[in-house]
């Protein structure tokens, strides 16, 4: 009889964690960084102008349309 507890309390535990939100790290990143709007065409980097009108290649993110 204690083993059935204790199995029907492990699968209780094993549900629980397999239910249990998942935090996804990459997300928060893309979120935060800023959309590119200009390209280094030598370098293959992607940047955001600032107000110089200057290019500095930075972490940001680009629109891809797939037809």
């Amino acid at each position: 009889m204690k083993g059935i507890r204790f199995g029907f309390a492990l699968l209780l535990l094993a549900l629980a964690i397999g239910f249990s939100p998942a935090s996804v790290p990459n997300l928060s990143v893309a979120a935060e960084a800023a959309k590119c709007n200009c390209y280094h065409p030598n370098t293959d980097k992607w940047g955001i102008k600032d107000d110089k009108g200057e290019c500095p290649p930075v972490d940001c993110w680009i629109d891809v349309e797939v037809q």
